[in-house]
């Protein structure tokens, strides 16, 4: 359990610096054909729009592994986890916000 919190912290890093990179990559290719203001209001505009499809594709899709990760699979993660997290302090702070997304994202509302 604990190499897939590590597996899944690892993959968010590796997401956010490729996002990251992404947008420094795409405002520095319209830079070349239009004014800097203009470059980053596009760029912006285009985070959006991908992430509000990503959103609505997040909203709508159903798994069937969701069920089988009920309150006792978080319990045993939330377990495993408080024996790593002993050691180091900044572990338990990545390890609180990765459980806290886990469950917002499994338990969360639907709209």
């Amino acid at each position: 359990m604990v190499a897939r919190v590590a597996l899944f912290s690892v993959a968010g890093i590796f997401f956010c610096l490729g996002t990251a990179f992404l947008g420094v990559g795409l405002y520095s290719a319209l830079l070349l054909a239009m004014a800097p203001w203009a470059a980053g209001l596009l760029t912006g505009f285009i985070a959006l729009v991908i992430s509000g499809l990503f959103a609505i594709v997040g909203a709508h899709w159903k798994s069937s592994s969701n069920s089988a990760l009920g309150s006792a699979g978080l319990g045993a993660a939330a377990a495993s986890l408080s024996r790593v997290v002993e050691t180091n302090p900044m572990v338990a702070i990545g390890a609180a916000a990765l459980v806290g997304i886990v469950q917002a994202v499994m338990f969360g509302k639907r709209r």
